[in-house]
This record gives structure tokens, sequence and C-alpha cells, in this order.
């Protein structure tokens, strides 16, 4: 609920801007430490989403759940569309799935290709249009053309690694990039 409020604020503030990327993480260590069962993390990341959205979606909210239950409620302010779009991230055919299944887009981390197509397989399995999920494609470099990597993948969005790290290469390397993306 404190993410939904805060998630729904800082999209109000926006004008209604805010992406949510979601994974459900991979390591095994860092759920153990919080006393979260790490084999549950698929269907309780799915679980808080649908949670999510209907707190952003409904004037009075009530969930029951596996894992969240609230009893009615109102939190405002709601996001400008009563919604904010949900990005799937991850390497796996999983996260491909989980992609075609709940989420607005979906940003594929390495084996890019086979995972869009295993995403539009499931969403056409599951009666869904594959179009209407946004694609995001993250590039190793500019050396690449960003615009024809992106139109191979059929991608929306690209995003480029940091072409530097210390603060008096971030300025030059951010301009050879931009001078780079002609699309």
């Amino acid at each position: 609920l404190v993410l939904a409020k805060e998630l729904a604020t800082l999209d109000a503030l926006s004008a209604g801007r805010v992406l949510l990327g979601i994974g459900v993480g991979w390591l095994r260590e860092e759920f153990e430490a919080i006393g979260v069962p790490f084999e549950s993390r698929g269907r309780r990341t799915d679980e808080y989403v649908t949670a999510l959205r209907d707190v952003w979606a409904n004037d009075v909210a009530e969930f029951e759940g596996e894992f969240v239950k609230f009893r009615p409620l109102k939190s405002n302010p709601k996001p400008p569309n009563r919604s904010i779009p949900v990005i799937v991230g991850g390497h796996s055919e999983a996260a491909a799935r989980r992609a075609a299944r709940i989420g607005d887009g979906f940003f594929p981390g390495r084996n890019a290709r086979h995972l869009i197509e295993v995403m539009i397989e499931e969403a056409e399995r599951l009666g869904r249009d594959h179009t209407e999920i946004e694609i995001t494609v993250g590039l190793r470099s500019a050396d690449e053309d960003p615009c024809e990597v992106a139109e191979k993948m059929g991608a929306d969005r690209i995003v480029i690694n940091p072409p530097a790290y210390l603060p008096d290469d971030i300025g030059p390397a951010v301009k050879r990039v931009m001078a780079a993306l002609n699309c």
C-alpha cells in the first residue's frame, strides 16, 4: 500500500510519466535475508502487481490474495490514467511469459531476441495482442546503430548503458552517444 501511494503520488506530480519496472529477483540470499520464501517470488510479484493496480484504479480498493490482504480503503491521489505502466524486466523465459501475462512492457536482459519471441508466443497463446506490450532493449555500447538494432527487435524504447563513469568523462561521452542517435 505504501508503494502504491508513493508511485501514484509521483505519477500525479509528473503528469502521468511514471513507469514501474519490476523483476522477481534471482539471488536466494536476498530473500532469505528478509524472511521471504524464494520459491514463491513469481506468484508474489504477480499478486503485488494486481493489488497495486486495484488501488490505482478504484475509488475504494479491497484485496484478498495469498500474499496481500487489505480491507476496503481509499488511496489518493490516483495516477492520472488510473494506472501506471508495469515494465517486466528479466533475462529468463519466465520473465518473458510474465510480461505477456501481466506487463505493459518488457525489458529483456540477455538473449533479447529469443525472449521477445517467447513473450510474443505467450501473448498469442493467452489471446493478448503482443503489440500492446512495449519492448525496451538495452545496448551495451553506442558502437551499434541503435535505431537499426531497435527496429530489428521490434523495440519501442532503447536504453544505453552509461558511456562513462568518471565525472570528467561523462559530458563528452554523452555528446558522442547523442551524435550517434539519429532515430
